[in-house]
């Protein structure tokens, strides 16, 4: 490996770390504020496909266009499953 796929390789780690942590708050946006909930879906959408994540990016960009659209609770919360599903592939085993 390089110190290049070193470097990427630390900053993916960590971005799966990061994303882990946000996904505690993810239920809890729902019901406290939307701007918090709106700003995890659009830092992951705005990194996952960087590191290769495709499906986790289409999810988090998904809930961050349905916040915007001001979507019922229940559509949001169907955005935030899917979202937190995308979440757990990215986990290592």
């Amino acid at each position: 490996m390089t110190g290049w796929d070193d470097k990427m390789s630390g900053l993916r780690q960590r971005f799966i770390d990061r994303t882990a942590a946000d996904r505690a708050l993810l239920g809890d946006g729902i019901r406290r504020d939307r701007g918090e909930l709106e700003l995890i879906a659009h830092r992951i959408s705005g990194s996952a496909g960087m590191f290769g994540f495709v499906e986790l990016g289409t999810a988090a960009e998904e809930l961050e266009e349905a916040i915007r659209n001001l979507c019922d609770e229940s559509t949001l919360e169907k955005h935030v499953m899917r979202l937190d599903a995308e979440i757990d592939r990215i986990q290592p085993r």
